[in-house]
Formats: C-alpha cells, structure tokens, sequence
C-alpha cells in the first residue's frame, strides 16, 4: 500500500502469508481434478459407440448421395444432396443424448413419450430467388415440422450461419404447420420423402448428432486437462 509519502510499504501480515501452502493445496486441486479428468478419458475411450456410429451413418449418407460438410470443432453440421433440380439440405447440430434409466414395466411408457430426438431446419430451392425453410424434429427417424416459410435466398444463406437471423430481420416464419390443410401437410411429406428426406436418413442424422457430441466431450476433457499439467 502507499505511504502518506507516495512510496510503496510492506504490510507485515502479507509478509507472513504461508506462500508455499497455498501453493501445496493449489497444486493437490489440480492433481486431483486431473485425475477424475483421466477417468473420465478413458472411459470414453473405451466405449467407440459413437465413433462407430458416426462411421456408419456417414456411410449411409454417402450411399444415397447426401454430402456431409462439418467442421472439427464446431457443433454445426450440413447434409445436402442435388436431385432433379432441386437442392436439398439438411442444417443440425450436435446434441447430447439422454441419458435413459433401466427399464421397468412402470417407465416404458414415460421413457417413450419423453425419448429425446434432434431439432433440425430443411432448405430447398430450385433457382436462386426463393427457397423454402422448414424448421424439423425427428425422433427415431420420425419427422415432425413446426413450420414452413418462403425466403429470398440471402436471407436463407445468411440463416444457415446464425438462426437469430429470424429475429433480427423479422422474418415471416410462416404459419404452424400443423395449421394447413391436412392434403397439404400430406403432400409435404410425401414431397420431402421423394427428395431423400426418409425415416432411415433421420435416424442416421440422429445418431451422427449423437456421436458428434460425444467428440466434443471427449475433446472437452482433454483439453482441459492439458490446461492443469
């Protein structure tokens, strides 16, 4: 602290702060952070569900002509395919998997109505003015739609980067799907099936969700680990 002097002075009770026993506790926290942390590695390690997964779906999509772009570190991941003049493209992220307790007769039930499923967004366009956004869930392959809207194409290029974009501008969503016509909704899906968008598709897209963010995790633990050596 300053002295009424302008120089700096030693408040003796710092001077006699026991230093190497903060350090001690400091470095035994980490040590034993860093161990759990190693369990946890290897624990991941061990179970190659989600990387065998992760090959085998991109295997699928690679076999009905869907294009999977992904980056390393990112959560964002795109599937798209071209067929009779249209460009299909499927834009979701990484999820995390619920965790299911063990089954009995008095939860099968519960565990059904709550199985976890991935959100997702549907574009599709056939010239460069307009394309169509749908924003989709799908669980165990099962495709839902909240809504279907029309969009100048900067706006969809913009919107495959940043979802906030629907707010920002204050874009038309269109109306809740569930609301058109019942021949609509029909001939919707009936559309979306003929240009690739299937049950075996979506269970895939749920399971590389999956597995993508087992990768991160496991990522996640290394690297912080490596930060306490």
């Amino acid at each position: 602290m300053l002295s009424k002097f302008g120089r700096f002075v030693r408040v003796s009770g710092l001077a006699r702060m026991p230093r190497r026993y903060f350090s001690e506790e400091v470095s035994s926290a980490m040590k034993q952070l860093s161990a759990i942390l190693k369990e946890e590695i290897k624990g991941e390690l061990e179970h190659k569900d989600h990387q065998e997964s992760a090959s085998e779906a991109e295997k699928i999509f690679q076999q009905a002509g869907w294009k999977l772009t992904e980056e390393p570190h990112s959560t964002r991941m795109i599937l798209e395919k071209k067929i009779d003049g249209t460009t299909v493209t499927l834009a979701f992220e990484a999820k995390a998997q619920e965790q299911k307790p063990e089954e009995t007769e008095e939860n099968e039930e519960e565990e059904a109505q709550e199985d976890s499923g991935v959100e997702f967004s549907i574009f599709l366009g056939r010239d460069k003015q307009k394309k169509v956004v749908m924003d989709c869930y799908s669980s165990n392959g099962q495709l839902e739609i909240a809504n279907l809207s029309v969009l100048d194409s900067k706006n969809v290029d913009d919107l495959l980067k940043d979802r906030t974009i629907f707010f920002s501008r204050s874009l038309y969503a269109g109306p809740s799907f569930e609301s058109l016509d019942e021949r609509v909704q029909e001939k919707v899906h009936a559309y979306l099936a003929a240009v690739g968008v299937e049950e075996r598709i979506l269970s895939e897209l749920e399971r590389k969700a999956y597995a993508k963010e087992q990768k991160l995790y496991t990522n996640w633990l290394k690297n912080f680990d490596e930060l306490l050596q």
